[in-house]
């Protein structure tokens, strides 16, 4: 991804979906139907009406699914007097439905002014249950036991998109500004039954997002483009889970927090042509900052935790060679940042699974990567193609996993218990190559190695 887009993640890349333009007045639409091999049911349809200044469109979908999962966990805990021996396996199915729907209208003011107003809908649930049997050695002794785990997940999902698109007189000159709104709902349940203890929980939570950005774009003579914007994105958090151990509230280990983060991003691009050179180089400034607050049964603030990244700085550089018309070289270079999400941040452990006990570390710093790639590739005849691809990363304060031991306040002996968190490493390095080859063997057959 260039400069242009959030320089989180880096391991996708950036689809560039080229659609007709349709001015002709009237209405086209569809309906689709299906049902999976577990006899879940999908479908949906869509409408789109123009009419000489607006274009109206419609779109719904319904989706169905079941899952059947199987899987298994062999621990060994070792560097203690007596060596721990955990084999859990866990056979579960699942069941959820989500359905989408979407309206909108485009405005066309005149030709060179479009306005677009469109909102969403996004409601679903997720329900699983089954049986987990765990079998393990403490100090010399086996212990066999099962547990029967439930639990259902609900949520809706409301959206709002504004966008304005302004094309000026000349080529590739344009300006457009987007704003999109979304707050989502949702609430929860699980229980775990078995022979030990019975353990019930209840949650619930929303979230709140707003974006807000400004792009630029001009073409100049020989073949010189020039792009620049803006990025706001503003997002809260609330999350509430009480924990029950038979029936009884247990208020040391259940949870109520809320946390905002702001990122504020700012970019420019130039791409340009000479001879059978092609340039991209572009830099992008982001900030970002964290604040959360575990709050108490009184939903007061008693414990604030915060994060703040100061302004950095994000170089990328693409560059082309072409050798003939059937064969290129690319160069690239880019900066990339993964920030610990809140949940990596959150110092207050999660007691659902008591085999595994998870908890942040407020202390963690964004992990850096500077990605270098070289590709070279050759059309060598129509409808098949060699890629070569060789690429070197390089991350510094890489957030990788890590347990150690504490007490355990879900036990009424308050004894010790192994906690999964999140640290930072000092440095990785990943480096590999690629080679694909697709060939057309004949008109209707294509072989990719």
């Amino acid at each position: 991804p260039s400069a242009k887009y959030d320089a989180t993640g880096g391991n996708a890349g950036i689809l560039n979906i080229v659609l007709k333009k349709n001015r002709k007045n009237g209405y086209n639409g569809g309906i689709r139907a299906g049902i999976d091999m577990r006899g879940k049911f999908n479908g949906g349809g869509d409408l789109n009406l123009r009419d000489n200044k607006f274009n109206f469109s419609l779109n719904a979908n319904v989706n169905g699914r079941k899952s059947i999962s199987t899987s298994t966990n062999d621990r060994e805990i070792l560097g203690v007097s007596q060596p721990i021996h955990v084999l859990t396996v866990n056979n579960s199915t699942g069941e959820g439905s989500f359905n989408f729907y979407r309206a909108g209208v485009d405005y066309f003011a005149d030709n060179r002014n479009t306005f677009s107003l469109y909102g969403n809908i996004m409601q679903g649930a997720m329900e699983n249950a089954g049986i987990q049997t765990i079998d393990s050695s403490i100090n010399n002794a086996i212990r066999n036991y099962s547990l029967e785990n439930s639990g259902k997940f609900n949520f809706l999902n409301k959206g709002a998109q504004l966008s304005y698109k302004h094309l000026f007189a000349e080529k590739g000159h344009e300006l457009s500004a987007d704003f999109n709104y979304n707050q989502a709902d949702n609430d929860n349940w699980s229980i775990i039954n078995s022979s030990i203890i019975n353990q019930r929980s209840l949650g619930n939570g929303n979230n709140k997002s707003y974006t807000f950005n400004i792009d630029y774009a001009r073409e100049f003579k020989d073949e010189v483009k020039f792009e620049a914007g803006i990025r706001y994105n503003d997002r809260s958090e609330y999350n509430k889970r009480d924990q029950f151990r038979n029936d009884v509230l247990i208020d040391a280990i259940s949870s109520q927090y809320k946390y905002g983060e702001g990122v504020y991003a700012a970019y420019s691009n130039i791409n340009f042509k000479k001879e059978k050179w092609s340039f991209q180089l572009g830099l992008r400034a982001e900030s970002r900052s964290y604040n959360g607050t575990i709050l108490n049964k009184r939903g007061v603030d008693s414990l604030p935790f915060s994060a703040s990244y100061p302004i950095s700085l994000f170089p990328s550089a693409f560059i082309n060679y072409k050798i003939n018309d059937k064969q290129d070289v690319q160069i690239n270079y880019s900066k990339r940042i993964n920030p610990p999400n809140f949940f990596q941040l959150l110092p207050f452990p999660d007691y659902s699974d008591p085999q595994n006990i998870s908890v942040g570390n407020p202390g963690l710093k964004p992990q850096f990567t500077h990605s270098f790639e070289v590709a070279y590739n050759n059309a060598y005849k129509k409808g098949s193609n060699f890629l070569a691809t060789a690429y070197y990363k390089y991350s510094t304060d890489l957030i990788t996993s890590y347990v150690y031991r504490d007490i355990n306040r879900a036990s009424s002996t308050l004894d010790s218990a192994y906690f999964s968190s999140s640290i930072n490493a000092n440095t990785a390095i990943v480096y590999g190559l690629e080679l694909s080859n697709k060939t057309a063997i004949t008109k209707w057959w294509d072989m990719n190695l």
